[in-house]
């Protein structure tokens, strides 16, 4: 099933890059963040609580905080290259990991 699961984001991402859709990318894992934040906290925490996430998960709130205006900034720029969508998701999937309980 692990195969499965990294084949598919292969794919995925191979799709990003060959449409240029890497601001396309950013925006759906921006969404899945606040999907996860949701489920994790409730609806009090949003994206823009650096302050909160960070001390969730051992970061500093600047950086939680550059991470995700990068993202955003990101995600609403139709020419986003692949290799910056993929660096911010990286980012952000860092957070999410940490949240997670992962280090």
């Amino acid at each position: 099933q692990r195969r499965s699961l990294t084949e598919s984001a292969a794919a995925v991402g191979n799709l990003h890059f060959r449409t240029s859709s890497g601001g396309e990318a950013v925006r759906n894992y921006l969404e899945y963040m606040k999907t996860q934040l949701q489920k994790m906290f409730g609806r009090s925490v949003h994206l823009t609580d650096t302050a909160t996430i960070a001390a969730r998960c051992g970061m500093t709130a600047d950086d939680v905080e550059q991470r995700v205006r990068r993202a955003t900034g990101l995600a609403t720029n139709s020419s986003t290259s692949t290799s910056a969508a993929a660096d911010a998701i990286r980012g952000l999937s860092e957070i999410l990991n940490r949240l997670h309980g992962g280090r």
